[in-house]
């Protein structure tokens, strides 16, 4: 009787060990969790969802002004597109490489339409919700091609270095001719040894 009282006290105690183990460490991770509010000075500006790339303020400068001289726009007409349609840069280029079609394609008509205004034509499906595959499409351009047509020509690169041309492989050296083995020469037949056979 006295044992398994014994055995039923060391029980308990174990439990009781291993409760207040488990309250101190989670009373600890608690602790260690306090988490203190961000201060307003350290507000980072806000990534646009689907930029892949990390963002910083003289990055995204020198973006604008990329992109507004490649494609004839100004930075305010790029920067609208940017803070106030939330577009990612990849969009926006597509967009403007959609207006820079449907204009080109416009100079022929009875009214051409500047860089400007197919470029807020454009601007207006985009808000009436169509993706920018519909809009290539509805403006009969494929996308396709403009970012193909956007990249330069490997080959046109000037920085790019022309491989030297190969060697000639040389002629293997023929291998010399074995040296003719001797002629084998012929053993003298056994003499018999006497008393066999006869």
């Amino acid at each position: 009787m006295k044992n398994e009282s014994k055995k039923v006290v060391r029980k308990h105690l174990c439990y009781l060990v291993i409760l207040s183990l488990m309250s101190w460490s989670i009373g600890s991770v608690i602790a260690a969790d306090t988490v203190t509010p961000p201060s307003t000075s350290d507000a980072t500006p806000a990534v646009v969802p689907g930029d892949a790339e990390k963002s910083s303020p003289a990055m995204d400068a020198e973006r604008v002004k990329e992109l507004a001289t490649t494609f004839g726009v100004t930075e305010q007409q790029v920067l609208t597109m940017r803070q106030t349609e939330h577009m990612g840069w990849g969009e926006i280029k597509n967009m403007l490489l959609i207006s820079q079609r449907v204009a080109a394609d416009s100079a022929n008509s009875a009214t051409p339409l500047t860089k400007e205004q197919a470029l807020a034509q454009v601007m207006k499906q985009r808000q009436s919700g169509m993706g920018i595959g519909q809009i290539a499409k509805n403006c009969n351009v494929n996308l396709g091609d403009l970012q193909k047509g956007d990249k330069p020509n490997k080959l046109d690169k000037a920085e790019r270095v022309e491989k030297p041309d190969k060697p000639e492989k040389l002629d293997k050296p023929e291998k010399p001719d074995r040296p003719e083995k001797p002629s084998r020469v012929e053993k003298p037949d056994r003499p018999d040894k006497p008393g066999k056979g006869n």
